[in-house]
């Protein structure tokens, strides 16, 4: 084996993807023609969102090897990612022909009609495929708590959930929580993303007006927005602040432990917010635009490299009728690279800036800029949640499939009072869900104008 060879192998095992596709690129020089390489490069263009690369590499390594189910697997991955979901289940489907007996065939098959398709039901008997192929496959139980949930079968959809604690990464010594009232403080340990730490810290607000003593383990960024919550509410980031006697739960493993239906939801209109004084300060701010009907987007649910982002994903440009409402003003909710965009449109986006310093008080800025909207449009990302959160008024523009958590066929949730869902009826048609907010949003900002004049 060549040193290139060796240190792309090495670079590649160790998780560095981006330096891995360098020396591959070298290696691929030295030997060329070689598909075993070509495919190794294409595994770490998946990693780092590079998904139409991937996709020309597993081509390539196709045309030589086209009986390799494991590149069928990892093909039709590169096409989900991508957004094209009826190739993926084709190269699946062609991956299970092949040999009946890989599990990731089967499942990555399942999430893909399930999630990103919304054909719902039929990932199931794959799911269940999967598990019997590898009964240690929690993947599989995972895309069986995805239709049990979606579908508002919330005790075995929660049951099933679980499967995610298997590899949680912040794991307590000590009693995990069985639900029955303590004297010990119940520190629920955030877990996965922004979004799911904003929708799930409810739970610690519903154990401490049980009279449960509770904190929160969570990154210190947090703290500013949970403080919100209950004063009553501890907080802790580091394990130093964890005293004796404790017991602990996963925050997300709340909802099982309490039983939680769709009718039993905790739904508060309200139960975040940012502080006095940056609530005072974006007003002031927003003053100039006081008598506009004033609309915060989010168009991009960040983290390039999932495999669920692209279904997410909104194109700028298709808020341009909505900015062309007489009375409109358009403000930015978007976070990190994707912001950039509105640079390229033709329409006024205003980005009043906010949280300067990256992660140092997640969404206080957001939360507060939020309080002095009419509105928000958001896709699939944390500011929907933190919208619901602090209770203002909220379109969710949603894929046809997506996730669980907005269940099937309503236009409302459950979750968060103040929010209204304009789903995909067809996957991909994004222009049809724009025309339907587009109607609702000039009834609103005409009831606006009327009630200023």
């Amino acid at each position: 084996m060549s040193r290139t060879v060796e240190r792309a192998l090495q670079y590649h095992r160790a998780g560095f993807f981006k330096l891995a596709i360098d020396w591959y690129d070298k290696a691929l020089e030295e030997h060329p023609g070689n598909v075993n390489l070509v495919g190794n490069r294409a595994e770490n263009y998946i990693k780092v969102g590079r998904f139409d690369e991937a996709i020309s590499d597993y081509q390539v390594v196709l045309a030589v090897q086209p009986n390799n189910e494991a590149i069928w697997v990892n093909f039709g991955l590169a096409l989900q990612c991508s957004g094209n979901y009826d190739a993926a289940v084709v190269a699946y489907d062609r991956a299970i022909e092949i040999s009946d007996s890989n599990p990731f065939a089967y499942f990555n098959k399942g999430i893909c009609l399930e999630r990103d398709l919304g054909r719902t039901g039929e990932g199931v008997p794959l799911f269940k495929k999967a598990l019997e192929l590898d009964p240690d496959f929690h993947n599989a139980t995972g895309g069986l708590s995805f239709n049990r949930l979606i579908t508002g079968n919330f005790i075995e959809g929660w049951r099933d959930f679980e499967y995610r604690n298997k590899n949680m990464l912040t794991r307590f010594p000590g009693l995990m929580w069985d639900g029955a009232q303590t004297d010990d403080t119940l520190i629920l340990v955030a877990e996965q993303g922004i979004g799911d730490v904003l929708q799930f810290s409810r739970y610690a607000k519903v154990a401490v007006e049980n009279g449960q003593r509770t904190a929160i383990y969570a990154p210190q960024e947090f703290w500013p927005l949970l403080r919100s919550l209950d004063e009553r509410i501890g907080l802790m980031s580091e394990p130093s602040q964890v005293k004796e006697p404790y017991q602990w739960m996963p925050l997300m493993s709340m909802p099982r432990m309490l039983g939680t239906t769709v009718e039993t939801i905790p739904a508060w209109p309200r139960y975040l917010k940012s502080s006095t004084d940056r609530i005072v300060h974006w007003h002031d701010q927003m003053r100039p635009w006081q008598h506009k009907f004033k609309i915060g987007i989010c168009w991009h649910p960040g983290h390039p490299h999932n495999p669920h982002v692209a279904g997410r994903v909104l194109n700028l440009d298709w808020f341009a009728d909505i900015a062309a409402i007489p009375g409109v003003q358009l403000f930015s909710l978007q976070k990190d690279e994707a912001s950039r965009a509105i640079a390229d449109v033709s329409f006024d986006v205003i980005d009043l800036g906010g949280d300067p310093v990256p992660r140092r008080d997640t969404m206080m800025d957001a939360a507060a800029i939020i309080e002095h909207l009419d509105l928000v449009i958001s896709t699939d990302s944390s500011p929907l949640h933190l919208a619901g959160a602090v209770g203002c008024r909220t379109f969710a523009a949603l894929p046809k499939g997506g996730c669980w958590r907005w269940l099937l066929d309503r236009t409302d949730t459950p979750w968060y009072p103040s929010m209204t869902l304009y789903r995909q009826k067809i996957v991909h048609d994004w222009p049809e869900v724009f025309g339907r907010m587009e109607a609702s949003i000039r009834v609103l900002a005409d009831a606006k104008y009327k009630a200023l004049t």
